[in-house]
């Protein structure tokens, strides 16, 4: 576990670094949730493709429970 402790010369100093940290933070939420969002589209495409290529093979596609 990493504890790091800062210093501010004054409340306007520590609310501006609250703020930034904020900002980085809600920015790279953002960043995961498109790579999210493209994995999902990903996924969704090899499984069509998949249910293709079994149904052309004439086998049944395995369903999870």
């Amino acid at each position: 576990m990493v504890v790091e402790l800062k210093e501010y010369d004054s409340a306007s100093e520590m609310a501006k670094a609250l703020e930034d940290e904020i900002s980085r933070t809600k920015s790279l939420l953002g960043e995961y949730l498109r790579r999210l969002d493209d994995i999902r589209s990903l996924a969704e495409k090899s499984k069509k493709i998949r249910e293709v290529v079994m149904k052309l093979a004439g086998k049944k596609p395995f369903k999870k429970p």
